[in-house]
């Protein structure tokens, strides 16, 4: 039957549903809209969710697949059932070209507000009303079933909003809904009541179907449909040839990529140099009959760790009829890195055009946007697409791409209590999860991120993890929401490899080491608060030659020492940390990689880089000896893996061994570095580093790393410091519960409580945190000229939305990322919002602004300082 027949069988004394529009600009009648969203959630049930995920949804919900997709559609078709109020047409109908055509008819049937609200009806909320008052009616033994489905309605916007019902001439909407749900389920060939979810499964069934809701609502909402009102006849054939169009063109169909079965023909440019690691994951899944949930890789720097990853990527994705995977990244820097190695792994199956960047900087690199997103920014303003075209902007496109490279606090937010965090599990689900670096989290992360294995483990989405320095104690952590736990013994072993089975099961494989390496010798030198010192001891280590980096704590270390360095120094001389300005960090970063990385083409002969942690992970360069500021000893090992990194490096004749020496406080007061790290680690690497004249990899990692963290081997004086650091663990882990989704055990809480925060792309809401550090806000000092021209853009309020991409990136482009306290007293003289979101804006004369007897100064050489004037 054709949809316009369909309507005007429908149609009552006065008004039909045709009558009655769910949006107002372009104006698509209820029943268009809801037809077109039904459509476009069964396409999604059909080209953007795997065959297990349909196959593990028709099982929770006890379907064949071919009733899930009847459901699937007919569900979705009354996401916006509760328009068909007073309230909303009322209101709606200010915003039609006819608004008096609308309001005569609703006079005319009686359907005028009683008085107007002050506190606008959220229609989702009436949806749950009307669907689950219905659903009850016509079958009242479903009465769970039917309040368990109205809530999913509910979400659709995932907003907080008013728990006023519209109550205004109820008795006669009711009608209306039955009509509208009448011709839904014909259309949609569904006549079997509701379907019983399977125990267990809720929390399943409710991301899945939200999340399609929400993303079907969203493109029925979109261009594809601009005009949908305006066709001769609405029929499903148009419906899907406009919508299959969408989902190729904004990346959100994938076909299935192939990863073959061997490292070798994975990766053709590693050939026969397949390293110990790489041929113990893949001897491993040659192996297996049964598919695997979770995969620790455990290794040192530089033993492949991260190939090996994306070829158990691969085949994982075979086990689970994955799509494509996302890896997560601790830092911006590291994800950039990881991207360009990801893009040439997927380059060799045509895949990586579908691929990624996702980080809040993401999109000067990937600035692509949907055809949704272009029809809802240059429409009227409606407050749905908004956000859809917010979300599919790549930033956040990311996670619903078949592939993406990123920020871990990408993937943390699909286990936050934020708005359209659903969007995100859905995103995951068809996705096989990397983390690497896991051991770098803190307590406030890590609880985050327990939940967010706790919702992979549900949602059948296969994880990997990845570390250089994992404790027992982190890993029993990482094991706990597979309800698993390592063999002891066998656990001690490194290189390592733990498996959890979907039995439940865990292997586990140890691995020979990869590149046999030279014992590192340890030297201590307690200078760290002395840069002269540091700086003569350098140069004089590559008087003769030598490429040396100094790697402290912060910024302000390393600009002391850099200063100091330019007087003894007159070799190549780089300081590198992350807070110059955007474009020249990258810069910077090309520069090092440049000069250190794997091609030995421009190595200097006498070079010393000084830097901050951003050399510290994901960063392939390579030193002929090292200067490292203490920390804890994960982290210091993780630098030494910056030491003699690549084999056919040349070598001056008298540094042909790796030297590290550790820089340690004269007074063992580390007044500075304690704001980074915990004192009672700090003292705790200086003692074990006491007793260290050597470190063998890979020998040596898993012993020091268990000696740095033990608490038992603390001297009687530092045991108040590990007390005062359990304490502000336990702090950060209860800072976490006011973010926390909580795990599937509870259910999806919010369908049932509407998200209060919002992610940390927007403003809308409160930003959910993922980390507890200092608050930190982006500062771009710009020529006084040119502020002065975007004052004229900007609103009474001084806040500015640069709608020009290319000056929006060039402004962000000299941004830099500062703590929060050290501007204080310095008011901006405009701040940012949609591209430039945030941004604090100043005007500078010569690279200086002044305020308020301060300065904030942009030094090409140093970075970023302050000063006193």
């Amino acid at each position: 039957m054709e949809m316009n027949e369909q309507v005007s069988a429908t149609e009552t004394a006065g008004m039909s549903l045709a009558d009655m529009p769910a949006k107002s600009c372009p104006r698509q009648a209820i029943v268009t809209h809801s037809t077109a969203a039904g459509v476009m959630a069964q396409l999604l049930l059909d080209n953007f969710l795997n065959d297990t995920a349909r196959q593990e949804l028709a099982i929770a919900l006890s379907l064949s697949e071919s009733e899930l997709h009847a459901f699937v559609g007919y569900l979705v078709a009354l996401h916006d059932i509760g328009k068909l109020s007073t309230s909303f047409l009322w209101q709606i109908s200010g915003n039609l070209k006819d608004e008096g055509a609308l309001r005569t008819m609703l006079k005319k049937e009686g359907l005028v507000p009683r008085k107007a609200s002050s506190t606008p009806v959220g229609h989702e909320v009436v949806s749950m009303d009307a669907a689950s008052a219905l659903w009850i009616e016509r079958y009242p033994e479903k009465q769970v079933e039917a309040e368990f489905f109205a809530h999913i309605l509910a979400a659709h916007h995932q907003r907080r909003h008013s728990v006023q019902r519209d109550q205004a001439h109820r008795a006669k909407w009711s009608e209306y809904r039955r009509q509208l749900e009448s011709a839904m389920a014909a259309e949609f060939g569904w006549n079997q009541g509701l379907p019983e979810v399977q125990p267990g499964r809720e929390a399943y069934v409710e991301v899945i179907l939200n999340g399609l809701m929400i993303m079907a609502d969203w493109i029925a909402s979109g261009e594809a449909f601009v005009d949908a009102d305006q066709w001769p006849v609405l029929n499903r054939d148009e419906i899907l040839r406009r919508g299959r169009d969408f989902l190729q063109v904004s990346g959100l169909a994938a076909d299935p990529v192939a990863i073959p079965d061997t490292f070798a023909a994975a990766w053709p440019a590693i050939g026969k140099s397949v390293r110990p690691l790489q041929a113990a994951v893949e001897k491993f899944f040659q192996e297996q009959d049964a598919r695997t949930e979770l995969l620790i890789i455990e290794a040192p720097m530089g033993d492949g760790k991260s190939e090996a990853a994306l070829f158990g990527a691969g085949q994982l994705m075979k086990q689970w009829n994955k799509t494509g995977l996302y890896v997560a990244l601790p830092t911006a820097a590291t994800a950039n890195q990881m991207y360009g190695r990801v893009l040439q792994f997927l380059r060799q199956f045509q895949a990586e055009a579908d691929t990624k960047l996702l980080h809040a900087m993401a999109w000067l690199v990937d600035s692509g946007v949907t055809a949704l997103g272009e029809a809802a920014r240059t429409g009227p303003h409606d407050a749905a697409l908004e956000a859809a075209a917010e979300w599919l902007k790549p930033v956040r496109r990311g996670l619903l791409s078949p592939f993406a490279v990123g920020t871990v606090d990408q993937v943390m937010m699909a286990a936050m209590f934020v708005r359209y965090g659903v969007l995100r599990l859905l995103g995951l689900e068809n996705k096989v999860l990397i983390i690497d670096e896991i051991h770098a989290y803190d307590a406030y992360m890590q609880e985050i991120l327990m939940d967010l294995l706790a919702w992979c483990r549900d949602l059948r989405i296969p994880v990997i993890l990845l570390s250089a320095t994992l404790t027992q104690e982190k890993k029993a952590e990482l094991l706990a929401p597979y309800g698993a736990s390592a063999d002891a013994d066998a656990g001690t072993d490194y290189p390592l490899i733990t498996a959890v089975m979907e039995s439940g099961e865990v292997k586990q494989v140890a691995c020979e080491a990869g590149m046999v390496r030279q014992p590192i010798t340890v030297s201590r030198a307690p200078i760290l608060d002395d840069p002269n010192q540091i700086a003569q001891h350098a140069a004089e280590a590559v008087a003769d030659g030598g490429c040396l980096v100094v790697i402290v704590n912060t910024v302000g270390q390393a600009q002391a020492v850099y200063e100091s360095l330019k007087a003894v120094w007159d070799g190549e001389l780089i300081l590198f940390h992350a807070r110059f300005p955007a474009d020249q960090r990258a810069e910077i970063e090309k520069k090092c990689l440049a000069l250190f990385g794997p091609d030995k083409a421009d190595r200097p002969a006498r070079a010393i880089l000084v830097a901050t942690q951003v050399v510290e992970q994901s960063l392939d360069v390579d030193f002929d000896v090292m200067m490292t500021a203490n920390a804890p000893i994960d982290l210091i090992l993780q630098r030494a893996g910056r030491l003699f990194r690549h084999a056919e490096t040349p070598r001056p004749a008298h540094l042909l061994k790796p030297q590290l020496t550790v820089l340690t406080d004269s007074a063992g007061e580390y007044e500075t570095d304690q704001n980074v790290y915990p004192l009672c680690l700090l003292h705790r690497s200086e003692a074990v580093l006491r007793e260290t004249a050597q470190i063998q990899i890979p020998q040596d990692m898993r012993p020091l790393v268990e000696a740095g963290y033990s608490m038992d081997a603390a001297q009687a004086a530092e045991l108040e410091e590990w007390v005062d650091n359990m304490m502000a663990d336990e702090i950060k882990a209860g800072a976490a519960m006011n973010v926390r989704l909580g795990t599937p055990d509870y259910g999806f809480r919010p369908v049932r409580e509407h998200p209060p925060y919002d992610d940390l792309e927007s403003g809308a809401c409160v930003a959910a945190k993922t980390r507890l550090g200092r608050p930190t806000v982006r500062v771009a000092l710009l020529d006084s000229a040119l502020v002065t021209e975007l004052k004229t853009q900007a609103d009474a309020d001084g806040s500015i939305a640069v709608r020009n991409v290319a000056q929006a990136r060039d402004i962000l482009g000299r941004s830099v990322s500062v703590p929060e306290s050290y501007m204080k007293t310095f008011k901006p003289e405009l701040t940012g919002r949609g591209l430039l979101y945030g941004v604090q804006i100043y005007p500078a004369q010569d690279g200086v602004h002044e305020q308020n007897g301060h300065q904030i100064a942009y030094d090409r050489e140093l970075g970023v300082i302050w000063r006193n004037v």
